[in-house]
């Protein structure tokens, strides 16, 4: 399998020319990766464009591609998901941006909650946006995407409902709704963007499901179990997937 990494302020357009790579992604190709002189590679600029380039020179320092032709990649969902997750403990967003930016999600919008443990302010959270996006960058590359999807800061739940652009197109998920899943997507019936809300640890409150059921948001289950957080997230997602969008 070739290797892809993001470059998103690479200028693809061009033929038989070079580029010079240095730090984090000359490490990935000379050191994690091994790569010699004329190796292929796929460069993506997250935009949904794809070059195949071929290694020229490589030290654990630089690393030169030649670059070649071009493409545009068909690979996103016909469902633009937008994962609204209530923040979770330090270390599990990092997982769940991975493992949802695979899965094919549109945007991820991390969300304060009643019973959020985690807490960013505008400052603080800086930080914590910027190695989400690595993340998903990484996880993009990696699943051969060729579209990044949108991270954005934290707010808490209530701004976002403020906010919020695709009234009539979300559900939210919660363990004590007696609606499982395959009610909630035959009442959804189609939808080329939904908008998917999962509780941190602990959950939602009632009240909190209250607002998002105002909002719009049809409530559903996932089963007779309770899920982790994250394992929530990733099952809604992989479930929406196969449901509406393209997965299996």
């Amino acid at each position: 399998m070739i290797p892809s990494i993001v470059l998103p302020d690479v200028f693809l357009t061009f033929r038989d020319k070079t580029v010079s790579l240095q730090k984090k992604h000359a490490h990935y190709l000379s050191r994690v990766l091994r790569l010699q002189p004329g190796d292929p590679v796929f460069l993506l600029d997250g935009r949904g464009n794809r070059c195949r380039a071929e290694v020229s020179e490589i030290n654990r320092l630089s690393v030169s591609l030649r670059l070649g032709d071009t493409e545009q990649l068909d690979s996103e969902s016909p469902l633009k998901i937008s994962l609204v997750q209530g923040l979770p403990k330090a270390g599990k967003m990092d997982w769940i941006v991975q493992k949802a930016t695979e899965l094919g999600v549109a945007s991820i919008v991390p969300v304060i909650t009643e019973r959020s443990q985690a807490r960013y302010s505008a400052g603080r959270g800086t930080g914590a946006i910027e190695r989400w996006r690595k993340i998903a960058e990484s996880a993009t590359a990696q699943s051969g995407r060729g579209i990044l999807p949108q991270i954005y800061a934290p707010e808490p739940l209530e701004v976002f409902f403020r906010k919020r652009k695709h009234p009539g197109s979300g559900v939210v998920f919660w363990e004590e709704s007696e609606k499982g899943l395959k009610t909630a997507i035959r009442e959804i019936g189609s939808a080329d963007h939904l908008e998917m809300l999962v509780g941190p640890e602990g959950g939602l409150t009632a009240a909190e499901i209250g607002m998002a059921e105002d909002a719009g948001f049809i409530q559903a289950s996932l089963g007779p179990r309770i899920l982790r957080t994250e394992t929530a997230a990733v099952v809604a997602v992989g479930l929406l997937q196969f449901a509406l969008g393209d997965l299996g």
